[in-house]
């Protein structure tokens, strides 16, 4: 945005100017601003001159308004870049102008006001643009981002579910493996019980008999 004060007496003015411009996005792309100036006017013969680009086919809203006064008439023009079209609107406290363009480029805007009753009168300019084809875009953008990032998530949930199904079928088969070596060594503790049982029967069978023979020796030689 660029400003430009010019008056009849072609001497140098300046014009204290505040604003700012807010850009309207989506996918991360721009498409569109709004831009707010404020400025002073102390004179019904000041002109006070914009420059703004726009894109071809741009819908634009451009309006400027009184702020702190009222019953101003107000004078703005709005002039394309090959001034092929350039016109003036009016109002009390406010002059408007909206529509699609239909040339690209710098556009000129001027504003003065016929300065009554009061020291000076405070403006602001609002100037409001979108372009269609490049908002087509960006949320083309945005919904093609948006399916990737679903069919993401899709895929790192179809990880996760195959990992923990990993993970339990491991943890099935080490509690599968740890019962085969469960009933492996129950197996074994039987077999061991069971030789243990029958060295114990017969050393027991053993022990009986060599008493009994020795008992039998001993009440020979008695006799």
């Amino acid at each position: 945005m660029h400003l430009v004060v010019a008056t009849v007496w072609f001497t140098i003015s300046l014009t204290l100017c505040s604003g700012f411009t807010q850009y309207i996005m989506s996918g991360g792309q721009a498409y569109g601003f709004i831009t707010e100036l404020f400025f002073d006017v102390f004179s019904s013969k000041e002109l006070h001159c914009f420059y703004e680009d726009f894109m071809l086919y741009s819908d634009i809203s451009i309006s400027t308004r009184v702020v702190d006064t009222e019953s101003q008439l107000l004078h703005m023009r709005i002039r394309s870049p090959s001034k092929n079209i350039s016109k003036w609107y009016e109002g009390i406290d406010q002059a408007e102008f909206s529509g699609m363009l239909r040339e690209g480029g710098t556009y000129e805007i001027c504003t003065k006001v016929d300065v009554t009753g009061t020291r000076h009168v405070r403006l602001m300019l609002v100037i409001y643009a979108h372009h269609r084809e490049t908002k087509n875009k960006a949320n083309k953008l945005k919904k093609e981002h948006h399916e990737t990032t679903e069919k993401m998530n899709e895929s790192i949930s179809n990880l996760r579910e195959m990992i923990a199904s990993s993970a339990f079928a491991l943890k099935q088969l080490k509690s599968t493996r740890d019962i085969h070596l469960q009933i492996k060594n129950a197996n074994n503790i039987d077999m061991f019980s069971l030789m243990q049982t029958i060295v114990i029967l017969c050393t027991s069978i053993v022990q009986v008999f060599i008493i009994r023979k020795f008992f039998s020796n001993t009440s020979k030689n008695v006799k």
